[in-house]
Formats: structure tokens, sequence, C-alpha cells
């Protein structure tokens, strides 16, 4: 029913959240500005290759709605690069319940994304903010850490 959805807004699509589910291929819309995937699972063959085909990217929302998961692995290394390459002009990042990202990729994600203004790393336990990461978010509008 998604992928009728998106053929039938023939590259209209600007906001779609997938919950349970993701198709990389559903991804491909050049005007998406917002994308939610909640509880991703492995059928998500390249979330990488699908986020360099999204420039007009402005909000982008990963996570587990999930208590009993215990972590979001869709979000590794690859995806952040994906993320700080390609999608300068992101103001909206959530990656809440993510046990792959340290202040290495947090710090990638900074440089590469300048126009951030929300980011939320709850329950992101490798995440540091002692330090000039700390001094990073301050920057940033909205930032939430637990």
């Amino acid at each position: 029913m998604c992928k009728n959805v998106v053929d039938r807004s023939q590259d209209q699509l600007v906001d779609i959240t997938m919950v349970g589910f993701c198709d990389d291929e559903l991804l491909e819309s050049p005007k998406l500005s917002r994308l939610e995937i909640v509880y991703p699972d492995s059928s998500v063959s390249s979330l990488s290759k699908a986020l360099k085909k999204l420039p007009k990217l402005e909000e982008l929302s990963i996570h587990s709605a999930f208590l009993q998961l215990n972590h979001c692995s869709i979000i590794g290394d690859e995806e952040i690069i994906a993320i700080s390459e390609n999608l300068g002009e992101l103001r909206h990042l959530e990656l809440r319940r993510n046990y792959s990202l340290s202040n290495i990729g947090l710090q990638a994600i900074l440089n590469g994304c300048p126009c951030l203004k929300v980011l939320d790393l709850r329950l992101c336990p490798y995440v540091d903010l002692k330090g000039d990461i700390g001094k990073r978010l301050e920057q940033i509008e909205y930032a939430l850490h637990t």
C-alpha cells in the first residue's frame, strides 16, 4: 500500500512516516523533506544509499518506539557518513536509542549539517557531551541528550 501511495505521488511526496518497516526504494522521492522511520527492520538494504538521493531532506527521525528493543541498529557509521555528506540542509535530526552513535559520528553530523536546529540524541549512551562536542551542541537551538 505504501508503494502505491509513493507511486501515485509522481515524485511530489514531501513527508512520509514508515512504522515497522522501511523499503529503501520508497525513499527515492526527490522532493522528500521529512522522513520518519520507526522501528526499522532488516528490509532496508542500504539506507545510506537512499539518503544520498534525498537532497531536500530537512527532517530525519530514525528511532525505536518500543521499550523492549535494546538498540536501533539501522544507523551505523555508513549511515552517519551519508547523513553528514549528503544532507547539508537538514534542520531536524532524531537518532534516539542509538547504540552505534559515538562522538566521532556526532562530530561528522555537526560538521556536515550546518543548518541543524533540533538534535535529539536521547538514549545514545556512547555520546559524551564533555569538551568540544558539548560546546558545539550549545550552538544548536534545541538539543536533547540523556
